[in-house]
């Protein structure tokens, strides 16, 4: 497991520890209400959206960036890719999230040329749509995502598209075999 993994891991134990915590208790017994009562105040409520903001803020800079990343997969809540600061961890959150809800759109939002590309291989992985490969550009992406959907679709007229020549006769090879 690489310390990138193991971080992740952790925030997200850590993550549904406080949200488990915040989980009301058995309602008190009615009857009259005492003016003070005894012992502290008692901790309001907060939400796990709100309580995410406030925690990753704590850290500051990347790091905060890239707890919002965790909690955002872990709450499920797209709108907190939009408080995330660092470009390229804004662009893993919207990647995941277009992944996550198979919305193809959220792609076009990933400012990285390379985790844009990603984000459209791999949506048309999921999605089984080749045609969401037409959206990428340079690097040879392109070939790879066309490649892959013929895998995942077994349309082998799919092979056709594939531009560089030694990629195009490996995808009829594969499938022969």
């Amino acid at each position: 497991m690489t310390a990138r993994a193991a971080i992740g891991f952790a925030i997200v134990i850590i993550s549904i520890a406080c949200m488990i915590m915040l989980v009301p208790g058995p309602e008190e017994p009615t009857g009259p209400v005492p003016t003070q009562p005894p012992g502290p105040s008692p901790t309001p409520y907060i939400d796990p959206f709100t309580l995410a903001i406030i925690e990753c803020r704590s850290l500051g800079g990347e790091a905060a960036d890239r707890c919002l990343l965790n909690r955002t997969m872990v709450i499920g809540n797209a709108s907190m890719c939009g408080l995330i600061n660092t470009t390229l961890v804004h662009d893993w959150c919207e990647r995941d999230m277009a992944k996550l809800r198979h919305e193809p759109e959220r792609c076009d939002s990933v400012e990285t040329e390379l985790v844009r590309n990603e984000c459209f291989v791999e949506l048309s992985d999921l999605t089984k749509d080749p045609t969401l490969c037409a959206n990428i550009t340079g690097g040879g992406y392109k070939d790879v995502c066309l490649q892959r959907a013929v895998t995942v679709t077994q349309n082998v007229s799919i092979c056709d598209e594939i531009s560089r020549e030694r990629m195009r006769d490996g995808c009829w090879y594969d499938l022969a075999l």
